[in-house]
């Protein structure tokens, strides 16, 4: 008797996924292996993104489980690397590079209802920080609720440094609009073929500590842990078990916890 295909389970937890994604899913895994073993040392990093990571991102928002039902949100995967921070009172600075304004290959988010946006953008007045109406620190994605965010890098250097300042950004738009602040933001540095997972939070710093012009908090990070690697088929599968869990908390927890109070404001 033929059996069903499944999707491999793995040490991050149980199969995730509904029976008409499976296939489907065997398909680009099996696609996505063959594309980075044919550019794998001989593709710059634009190349990389565009063919090996960017399918398996985009590929997420198309599943029927990635919509958020009860609130007819859907998920979206968004290419986001020539949005810059703004504005720009948002990016954090060091005395040695001055301003840190530094873009990221892709972000997760949720698209808002329609009668959502419709509340978003006529709350102008209320929005704190900015000359556009905006929920995080961009403009060209100004009512998205990116809770996970993605860079890559293919010649040695640290993704870690602008997801850092991405991060930063965002907290600082969180603490200025009274966003909530406890809610963690997720994010992947890809280095090659090796994806890893870090959560970012913002601890809170006590008033004596802070000096003169210092913030209410500090950006904490805590991992890596791997994801898996484009290296093999299971590797691959490893990645899609731990986005489909870091979107199942999006799904449930980052919307009740932050999305549904930022709304609340407007």
């Amino acid at each position: 008797m033929k059996t069903r295909a499944q999707v491999p389970e793995s040490s991050y937890g149980p199969n995730l996924y509904e029976a008409q994604d499976v296939m489907r899913i065997h398909a680009l895994v099996k696609n996505i292996v063959e594309l980075a073993e044919e550019n794998r040392g001989k593709s710059h990093e634009p190349h990389w993104v565009s063919t090996v990571v960017g399918p398996l991102i985009t590929f997420l928002d198309t599943l029927p489980s990635m919509m958020s039902v009860h609130k007819k949100r859907r998920i979206k995967a968004l290419n986001i690397s020539s949005v810059s921070i703004q504005p720009r009172e948002l990016c954090p600075s060091s005395a040695v590079f001055g301003i840190l304004d530094k873009k990221i290959d892709h972000a997760l988010g949720f698209e808002p209802s329609k009668d959502e946006l419709r509340s978003l953008q006529r709350g102008g007045p209320k929005y704190c920080v900015g000359e556009q109406p905006s929920i995080n620190q961009t403009y060209a994605f100004a009512f998205m609720f990116m809770f996970l965010f993605l860079e890559v890098k293919v010649d040695g250097r640290d993704p870690l440094m602008q997801l850092g300042v991405w991060i930063a950004a965002e907290l600082e738009k969180r603490s200025r609009e009274g966003y909530p602040m406890d809610v963690p933001i997720p994010a992947v540095a890809i280095y090659g073929d090796d994806w890893y997972l870090w959560i970012a939070c913002a601890i809170n710093v006590p008033a004596v500590q802070r000096g003169e012009q210092g913030k209410a908090y500090r950006v904490q990070f805590m991992g890596p842990i791997i994801l898996g690697s484009t290296y093999g088929h299971a590797g691959v599968y490893k990645i899609f078990h731990v986005l489909k869990a870091v979107i199942k908390w999006g799904l449930e927890v980052y919307q009740q916890d932050y999305v549904d109070k930022v709304l609340a404001k407007y």
